[in-house]
């Protein structure tokens, strides 16, 4: 059961993986640290064990009292919200999901519930059936007759049938869907890799609960047989991907240049197709050159064309039978696809649900865009594919070195040469792209050019990412053996030059209660939209071993470093305060130069041991210009009342205030962050408030830095806002240029999220807007992102830093000069091959190296900028009148650890 992929917005609450069964795998003994409970007290009907089907994975298995049980209603529930953030709010949608199994061996008896409820507390030991709000469940014998069914329990009206004939020892998929606001919620199915279906729709909440909140999930049974329960996953909203879906083996490959399209069986065993639909919801299908299998001409028999024929959707049927595919085998149906929708953008919108005979379930394929002629799959047609063409003319078996998306019709021979001519300098977009001349045909001289063609390296790497797709000239040129003093030429003076400030974002990683373990991390953004990781993606601090064990979230144990939050200040140095623990009395400091080497950790014990205090959470730090001093405002709840903000101060770190209230509203009220708002000569402070429950981000505003703060304050995000309706927590406002930005934790949902306004008053709520979908953000909780000189910052993670051959922090034409020069030349011989053009470290400057110079170069100079630079440079033949530069006196700047 484990994925091989997983899916989109989905995040793993529990595999039941990470939990010591080698003794009593009873839940009670405590071997899920509370995270799962067993009700009630019959909890040995509760276990994790290893799976039958799967060595090495674990999963859950509950079973009833049954009638000598002494009772009925046993299993387990989970506090949603506590343990992982997963609730699903009042007014809010979210889905479920996890996979059951039926089991065999043992009694057959079935009635098993799995749902949620608003109070985990409420579970009944007799009647659990009453405290369900969301409850779908498994009844009826496991044997003889074939009477075990999959339902959706309603309120007042009778149960729906989701799934009829459930088998034992099979794992089923399951997906619920449940709408909070409307109280109804939809049930869908699938097995393996199965498209879902929807079982139960619009399903109403049962016993009039649900008014509220859902935080809790459960699992219970009231009959003796067994079933398992493997990976639970949460989303926001409605997400009916596949989270443990695996990597497709049946595939569509798409020609983005030409509009080819082949379906292609990559799986070791042969696939008895017969049927296929291709999907595009913006209309990127060709209807009028897609060449069906129903055409005839030699084409497999039986299929009709099915559905009808449009720009969305393309669909066919085989009625007498099935067309078997081998491995490696395809299908071509022509020129399927119409490239004017997207151009050659990988992000191409197309997708294959497909059907195998004897299975009735609608399986899901891959789709693998590929570019017509670039048969060393470069993402370009260029040099490498005609020499590929040339050294395998003839050859009658397909070339190991090949794409696998070439479609290898039994010779290497004109056709694949004309397909390299016919698109050469075709790039997948988005691209700037830049094509070397066209070799004449017949000309066995020019067949041996070394041009080469400029892609643009788009970037991708999480769930949201900014993506553009600008339209560049198309500019020739070659590299020529000689280093060029242009600018002295007055051909080209760049003035790109290294930004002096860039944005850091420190967050934590994991969820409730145990994240923060591993330390904190931190990305790097020159546009504070788009960040990437510095140190590898390591963390840059770690909290020390001696705090806590690492696991316990004792009051003692301190060794977390959660909610992040870091200033850098007048003493030169970059301060951090964190949240050390979930039930703790302090909070964590330490300072850094450099933010890579850290100092001077200690607790900051902020309570006097006669006052009674849960938590001390979310310390958020800002220097006070006007009193010369650090203030740190934090979260306690005292005497086990509303959390409310405090603050302590400090000049030096060494010796701090006593902890004063710093803002209620009553309400609990938590994660505050300081900025000065210079342009309305105020402060402004963004809060997470729980008035009703709501858990929303609002932004108050003072004429200090202490205060008094205004009370009735905008919601900007989260619910009751406009721009994010999920919940929301731990914002970061940082103003850069004329714009706000609030960055946020929508911690329900999984992702951060940013928001932002250039309004003169930021806080008209409507006028924030979203930006979460244009940025490129980490992958954790709780961050706070400030500005840094870059000249403080060791890590070596800077978009110019390896494209600087020259040293002296700029990428200009005396770069890429040096660049050309030394592209396709041995550098074994020629000291440090980083000096030479190797941008990515694998000892050579090659087609790779190029497309990170332009990227690079484009990144500090401007989009577009790159073209501009290849314009200006003189045709080949005045380039020869130069006199080459000596490679003698060069100057790296060298940097640090990251490469």
């Amino acid at each position: 059961m484990s994925p091989a992929v997983t899916g989109s917005a989905f995040t793993l609450l529990d595999n039941f993986d990470g939990y010591d069964n080698s003794g009593d795998t009873n839940v009670s003994a405590g071997i899920t640290n509370g995270v799962w409970n067993a009700e009630h007290d019959q909890t040995d009907f509760a276990d994790i064990v290893d799976s039958a089907s799967a060595p090495g994975n674990q999963v859950l298995t509950i079973h009833g009292g049954g009638n000598g049980g002494g009772g009925n209603w046993r299993g387990v529930d989970t506090d949603l919200s506590a343990n992982w953030n997963a609730g699903v709010a009042h007014g809010n949608s979210a889905t479920y999901f996890f996979q059951f199994q039926a089991r065999s061996g043992g009694p057959s008896d079935f009635d098993v519930m799995m749902g949620l409820t608003d109070d985990v507390t409420n579970i009944d030991s007799n009647e659990s059936w009453q405290d369900f709000a969301v409850m779908p469940f498994l009844v009826g014998p496991g044997s003889g007759g074939g009477g075990l069914t999959f339902r959706a329990s309603k309120d007042g009206q009778p149960d729906e049938v989701i799934l009829d004939g459930v088998a034992l020892d099979q794992w089923y998929n399951v997906w619920l869907v449940v709408d909070n606001a409307a109280k109804t919620y939809d049930v869908y199915t699938s097995t393996d890799n199965a498209v879902p279906t929807l079982g139960a729709n619009d399903a109403t909440y049962r016993n009039g609960l649900g008014g509220g909140d859902l935080d809790a999930f459960g699992w219970m049974s009231g009959k003796d047989a067994s079933v398992a329960f493997d990976n639970l996953y949460h989303a926001a909203g409605v997400d009916l991907s596949n989270p443990l879906a695996l990597e497709p083996t049946f595939t569509a490959h798409v020609a983005l240049n030409t509009g080819r399209v082949y379906l292609v069986n990559h799986d070791d065993e042969a696939v008895e197709l017969d049927y296929y639909l291709l999907e595009s919801e913006a209309g990127a299908l060709s209807p009028s050159t897609w060449q069906s299998m129903a055409d005839g001409d030699g084409s497999p028999t039986g299929w009709t064309q099915a559905g009808g024929a449009t720009e969305t959707q393309l669909a066919e049927l085989n009625l007498t039978g099935s067309t078997v595919l081998e491995e490696d085998a395809s299908m071509d149906l022509g020129s399927a696809y119409d490239p004017a929708v997207f151009g050659q953008l990988q992000e191409a919108d197309l997708e294959l649900k497909y059907g195998v005979a004897g299975q009735d379930a609608l399986r899901i394929g891959g789709v693998a865009y590929f570019l017509d002629g670039d048969y060393n799959d470069s993402g370009l047609v260029e040099q490498g594919d005609l020499d590929l063409v040339l050294q395998n003319w003839g050859e009658s078996v397909r070339p190991a070195a090949w794409s696998s998306s070439f479609q290898f019709d039994g010779f290497v021979d004109q056709g694949e040469l004309d397909r390299v001519l016919q698109n050469w300098g075709d790039a997948l977009s988005p691209s700037s792209a830049s094509t070397s001349p066209l070799p004449e045909p017949g000309s066995a001289a020019l067949l041996m050019l070394g041009g080469l063609a400029a892609g643009r390296a788009s970037r991708s790497r999480r769930r949201v990412s900014l993506r553009k797709n600008v339209q560049r000239s198309a500019t020739r040129f070659a590299f020529v053996p000689a280093l060029l003093t242009l600018t002295a030429l007055g051909v080209f003076a760049p003035t790109g030059q290294a930004q002096d400030t860039g944005y850091v974002f420190a967050y934590f990683q994991g969820g409730w209660p145990t994240g923060g373990h591993s330390g904190v991390y931190m990305e790097y953004s020159e546009d504070g939209l788009n960040f990437a990781p510095m140190n590898n993606g390591d963390p840059v601090f770690v909290p020390p071993e001696a705090w806590g064990p690492g696991t316990d979230t004792d009051i003692n144990d301190e060794d977390q470093a959660r909610d992040p939050s870091v200033v850098y200040g007048p003493d030169g140095y970059f301060h951090m305060v964190w949240t050390s623990g979930i039930n703790t009395r302090s909070i964590g400091y330490a300072r850094s130069a450099d933010l890579q080497t850290w100092t001077d950790e200690q607790l900051i014990d902020i309570w006097d041991t006669s006052t009674v205090v849960n938590h001390t959470w979310a310390p958020e730090l800002f220097y006070d210009e006007v009193n010369a001093k650090y203030q740190i405002i934090f979260a306690s709840d005292l005497d086990g009342g509303d959390h409310k903000l405090y603050s302590i101060t400090t000049d030096d770190f060494g010796s701090f205030s006593a902890p004063d209230v710093f803002y209620y509203n009553g309400a609990t009220v938590i994660d505050a962050m300081i900025a000065r708002d210079n342009d309305n000569n105020q402060y402004l402070m963004a809060i997470k408030d729980e008035q009703g429950d709501q858990k929303n981000i609002r932004l108050a505003t003072g004429p200090t830095a202490q205060g008094p703060w205004s009370t009735s304050n905008p919601i900007i995000v989260g619910p009751g806002s406009a721009i994010e309706g999920n919940v929301t927590e731990g914002p970061s406002l940082l103003k850069i240029g004329d714009t706000w930005h609030m960055y946020y934790d929508a911690y329900g949902a999984g992702y951060f999220g940013v928001a932002a306004t250039d309004d003169p008053d930021p806080t008209d709520a409507s006028e924030w807007v979203n930006l979460t979908s244009q940025a490129d953000l980490p992958s954790g909780h709780h961050g706070t992102v400030f500005a840094a000189s870059l000249d403080t910052i060791a890590f070596d993670f800077l978009p110019y830093a390896r494209s600087d051959l020259t040293g002296d922090e700029t990428i200009d034409v005396a770069d890429w000069t040096l660049f050309a020069a030394y592209h396709l030349v041995d550098l074994s011989q020629l000291g440090d091959p980083a000096d030479y053009g190797d941008l990515d470290g694998d000892g050579d400057n090659d087609f790779t190296d190029f497309r990170l110079f332009q990227a690079d170069y484009d990144r500090l100079n401007g989009d577009g900028s790159f073209a501009v630079m290849l314009d200006a440079v003189p045709e080949p033949a005045a380039l020869a009148l130069i006199a080459p530069v000596a490679l003698a006196c060069r100057t790296r700047r060298r940097y640090g650890a990251i490469r």
